[in-house]
């Protein structure tokens, strides 16, 4: 899969490096804040506050990139399998603290009227803060490596995508997982997402809605997600969040295909 993702990323690059759209219309900078409650079936509710942050750039012609960031704090019922990064608590308190901080970096190319290519990579940590630790590791402390390899095909108002994810929480314990989106912007200013993902494209399932409303004078944008995930327990997450858009204002569609 790997020959073949590069493969398609020269060609891609190759051919269309000499046509006028470049990849990222200019440098733009986002930065969000999000907080939501994880429901666990026949458990209890966890919750969880976050702030994101990102950079995208052109490089050249088609070719772009982004480095983004983001900090989360959780405070986990006990035994709770955690949103992110697949990590688990094990013999922790009723509740348990948890931080939650990663860097990633994206290179990809894309033609704003075809579709768009990216390979990235990431690492984060994981800390909890309290009497628990983390069966990865064994403490209360786990690295993580990611790389993720997504495509996106472009339709008038219809958005196709698929990604591939491997985390690595040591030279030995891997996890691979997929995911497949298909997104509608019923206007410019709204996009729906429907999610499928994890191992075999099963387990968990997301529904999302994204709006920059026009009071905002596309400016901000405001969202939420509802997910459902089976593995050990079975948990429903709700979450609403913000972001700002420093630089340009455009509408939505077109910040999501030719500046981020």
């Amino acid at each position: 899969m790997k020959r073949l993702f590069l493969a398609g990323l020269l060609l891609v690059y190759g051919g269309s490096a000499l046509a006028d759209p470049p990849a990222v219309k200019a440098t733009n900078y986002q930065l969000g804040y999000e907080s939501g409650d994880i429901n666990t079936v026949g458990g209890s509710d966890s919750r969880v506050n976050a702030v994101d942050g990102s950079i995208t750039f052109p490089l050249a012609g088609y070719l772009g990139a982004s480095v983004s960031g983001s900090y989360a704090r959780y405070s986990l019922a006990a035994n709770f399998a955690s949103q992110g990064s697949g990590l688990t608590l094990a013999s922790s308190l009723p509740n348990c603290t948890m931080i939650d901080k990663g860097l990633n970096a994206d290179l990809f190319v894309r033609d704003p009227s075809v579709g768009r290519i990216s390979a990235g990579y990431g690492e984060g940590k994981a800390m909890a803060h309290c009497e628990s630790t983390f069966l990865n590791s064994g403490s209360e402390k786990l690295d993580a490596k990611n790389l993720v390899a997504a495509t996106e095909y472009y339709l008038s108002r219809f958005t196709i995508g698929f990604s591939w994810n491997q985390t690595r929480f040591s030279s030995v314990d891997r996890f691979n997982s997929d995911s497949l989106t298909g997104s509608w912007y019923p206007t410019n200013i709204l996009r729906v997402d429907l999610s499928s993902y994890g191992q075999d494209l099963k387990n968990t399932y997301s529904l999302g809605v994204e709006y920059q409303p026009q009071f905002f004078d596309n400016s901000s944008g405001l969202w939420f997600t509802y997910t459902r995930r089976h593995q050990t327990v079975t948990n429903n997450t709700f979450m609403v969040g913000i972001r700002y858009y420093f630089g340009r204002r455009v509408d939505l569609l077109t910040r999501d295909r030719e500046y981020r």
